[in-house]
Order: C-alpha cells, then structure tokens, then sequence
C-alpha cells in the first residue's frame, strides 16, 4: 500500500511526523511505500518535528520499545495533536501494515480496535515519566501487547 506525496503532506498536517517515512520529490517517485512495522504507537507527548525519541518522553518510549525486544525502526510512531480525531487515526491506519496499536493516553484509539487490530490505552508518557508507579502499570500492559505480538522476552 502507497501513499501519495499529497497524503503525506495532510497527514503531517494532521500532526503525524513523517518518521520513519522517506520523503520524496513527486516527480521522481509518485508515491510513498510505508513497510510493515512490528507496532504503531501514538501518542500526544512526543515531538511533532525531528526525532520523536529524542526529548525526555521520547527517550522512555525508547527504552519501553528496547525492553519489549523491538528495535526502534520497527515501531511507526505518530506524535499527535489535541486536534488529532479517530477519523484522523482511522485514515492512518488504513495506509500501515502494523499488527497493533498503543495509544499512550489517548482513547479516540479505541474507535479503530477490531478483532484482527487489537489496540492498548495505556497512560501518558508524560505521566508515566514522572511516576514510578505509573511505570509498572504501563509496562504491565506492554507486556499484554508483546503477548498479541508473540514477543518474547
């Protein structure tokens, strides 16, 4: 599945980073292939522009991906908007070859969860960063998702 240089640029519109997407000029390709990743993951907390795991909610998400055993390349990531509806989320999801999803505090998620697509709501990374208490929790449903991944660790 494709998408088109125009349906790239309303996504990013709509807030989702261009990461891990390749950008490029129109005339020398039309379309954009999106791979087929382990996990997508949305969430509110990341950086819209540059690298989504650099800031300090970033780097935790880095570390929670290291911990399941996925490399960082593996997992789509769309740093999110207020703004940013199931409709949005829908249209994504119709364009990613991703198992899963993980929705780190955000439960217009749940509205794309099928039987074939499970979908986690877990807490924010936000929140979670500054509660260690938090952080079991969320890992604890991490681990339910390496479950319907058959990650193992």
């Amino acid at each position: 599945m494709s998408l088109t240089h125009d349906q790239v640029e309303y996504l990013e519109t709509l807030g989702y980073a261009p990461t891990p997407w390749k950008r490029v000029d129109e005339a020398s390709a039309p379309s954009v292939t999106l791979p087929r990743y382990a996990l997508w993951i949305v969430s509110a907390d990341l950086e819209s522009s540059g690298d989504v795991f650099a800031s300090p909610t970033g780097q935790l998400l880095g570390k929670m991906c290291e911990a399941m055993g996925l490399d960082r390349k593996a997992v789509f990531v769309s740093p999110i908007t207020p703004q940013t509806s199931a409709a949005d989320l829908a249209v994504l999801r119709s364009k990613l070859h991703a198992p899963a999803l993980v929705s780190f505090g955000r439960s217009e998620a749940l509205s794309l969860r099928e039987e074939t697509f499970p979908v986690m709501v877990t807490h924010g990374l936000l929140e979670t960063l500054s509660s260690p208490e938090l952080k079991k929790k969320v890992w604890t449903d991490l681990q339910l998702v390496m479950s319907w991944l058959r990650l193992k660790r």
